[in-house]
Parts: C-alpha cells; structure tokens; sequence
C-alpha cells in the first residue's frame, strides 16, 4: 500500500477509495445514457407515428404537433433558466468544460448548424463545478425555412449518427434538443 508522504495519485493514498472510472467506462456511460435517451425518444416517435424524416410534402398529425408543442413548451422553460449561454460565447473560455465531449467538436457541431441556418444555438444546463462551468446539452432554434429546417436536421442527424442515437424527425417543434451526458 502507498504511504501518504510523496504519493502523487491520492486514491492510493487514502485506503477504502475507489480509482476514478476510466475513459472507456466513462465512454460506455455516455453511450448508455445516449442510448436510453434515443429509446425513450424512438418509443415517443413511434407513439404518435413518426417513422421517419418528415418532409415539406408530408402532412404532421395532430398528434404530432401537440407532442411538438409539448416538447417546445418543456425547452422554452429550460432557455427562461439563467443556466444558459449563446454556444460560440460559451466555448471560447478556457473555464468552461463538457461534461462528455470536447469543446473542439462541440464548436464545430455549433459551427455547422449556424451555417446550416439555425436562428441561435444555447448550451442549457450550466453548472458550477470549482472554478469551471460545466454542461452537457445544447438547444439549437429552428429557423422557419422549410429548406434551412432540413440542413439543420441533417447536421443533427449527423451528429446522432456518430453518437449511435436516433436522428430527430420535423414535426413542426421551434427547438431541437442535443444532449452529450
């Protein structure tokens, strides 16, 4: 066992303590996270009968409008929260941290769905953590164009693909909700 005098690791130092998790099982929990995230998504698409990328041609159910609007109402309550920052602002500051991810993709995804023509782009959520804030989601506006809607979608698309989660389908909602924890 280390002695406390000169050992640089403290979790060695201080008997009955558990190492922290390793990147790979912090990884896996992100993934899990994603992944439960994208089940309960998929079950609520399926509930209310979306099957798929939603086009201008396509007409949205009732159903599927007032789940829209639901999900709208529960993101505006988020953005009237003081816990939220404009995203390019917020990831330029070297005290700022994702909680999964790095701020280099994260700026890029940002990046991309303002060019693709989303209105504005927050990181909801932020929290103290020490001397740094941390957060884990981002809220990105969606603009009224029925063609900017599905660069948007497909950037978001994009982004779900790489995280193994279930792409978002347009059913007329004015947010979409990104989450990395």
């Amino acid at each position: 066992m280390a002695s406390d005098a000169g050992d640089p690791n403290p979790h060695t130092a201080r008997p009955g303590l558990m190492p922290p998790p390793n990147v790979k099982q912090r990884r896996r929990k992100t993934l899990d996270s994603i992944r439960r995230m994208s089940i309960a998504l998929t079950i609520a698409a399926a509930a209310v009968g979306l099957t798929g990328c939603m086009t201008a041609s396509v007409s949205v159910s009732k159903d599927e409008r007032s789940e829209a609007r639901d999900l709208d109402k529960q993101i505006e309550e988020w953005l009237a929260e003081p816990d939220k920052a404009e995203a390019r602002e917020w990831l330029q500051s070297d005290s700022h941290i994702l909680f999964e991810g790095d701020k280099e993709t994260a700026a890029r995804l940002v990046s991309d769905l303002y060019s693709a023509g989303a209105k504005e782009v927050w990181i909801i959520g932020i929290s103290q953590l020490g001397d740094s804030e941390v957060a884990a989601a981002f809220v990105a506006v969606l603009p009224d164009d029925t063609a900017a809607r599905k660069r948007v979608f497909a950037v978001e698309s994009d982004i779900q693909k790489l995280m193994d989660g279930e792409p978002s389908s347009d059913s007329g909602q004015r947010y979409l909700h990104i989450s990395f924890d």
